[in-house]
Formats: structure tokens, sequence, C-alpha cells
């Protein structure tokens, strides 16, 4: 897991790095993953999830040597309308580990930005909300 789920948030920091959209949190979980992110010169969520599930997938085949379909063909997105909703998803997603028991503090799950909004450090830097 731990390779994948690097490999995916490094697929979403790259587009970050390249302008394409600010990644403003992450995490990634066993059987599905969230990001929180505004969209830059990248024309649509659509086009940018599909860009790297494709990316992901390549890897994982080639790579990791996983066969067949990777991703589900839907996924689901929600367009965030104010700060309150912003820290609303942002709480929820870094919630996510501690739901699933997989660990007791959000800080101590290694493939989220909570680390990050907690210390301003972390494995991958988060974009500042911008209202």
């Amino acid at each position: 897991m731990d390779q994948l789920a690097e490999h995916l948030v490094a697929l979403y920091a790259d587009h970050r790095d390249r302008r394409a959209i600010l990644l403003h949190g992450y995490v990634v979980m066993p059987d599905h993953y969230h990001v929180l992110l505004t969209l830059r010169e990248e024309p649509s969520v659509s086009g940018l999830v599909r860009k790297v599930h494709s990316l992901f997938a390549a890897h994982c085949h080639r790579r990791v040597g996983l066969r067949g379909p990777i991703w589900q063909r839907r996924f689901y997105d929600h367009v965030v309308r104010d700060e309150a909703d912003w820290h609303t998803k942002l709480t929820y997603m870094h919630g996510n580990p501690v739901r699933d028991g997989l660990v007791k503090v959000t800080t101590d799950y290694a493939w989220s930005s909570a680390v990050f909004w907690e210390n301003g450090m972390g494995a991958v830097p988060c974009d500042e909300i911008m209202w």
C-alpha cells in the first residue's frame, strides 16, 4: 500500500507543481482516496482524474504487476462553496483513517495531509485556501 499511496499522491503533487491545480489536502485509504483541490490550468476535474488514474494504472500494471482494472468507472466530486465547507471537507477527509480504525489520531496516518495542516510540514506540502 505504501508504494501505491506514495505514487498516487505524487501524481497529484506533480500536477500541482506544473501549476495545473492547487493541492489542498489528501487521504489515501486502502480502498479509496480523497483529494481536495482547486483547478488552475487544468480545464476539468474529470480530465484531471482521468489523467491521474491512467498514469496510476499504467504504473500498477508495469511496475507492481497488478492486472486488470484498477479503478471503478465513476468518481464523486463536490463543489466547495465557501470556507466553512472547505474546512468541513478537509476535516472529514482527515478523519477517515480514524473512523476506519486504522489509527487513533489523524496525524498518525502516513498517507494524509493532516500532519501538514497540523504543523506546516509533511511529506507533500499543501496549498493554502484562497477565498
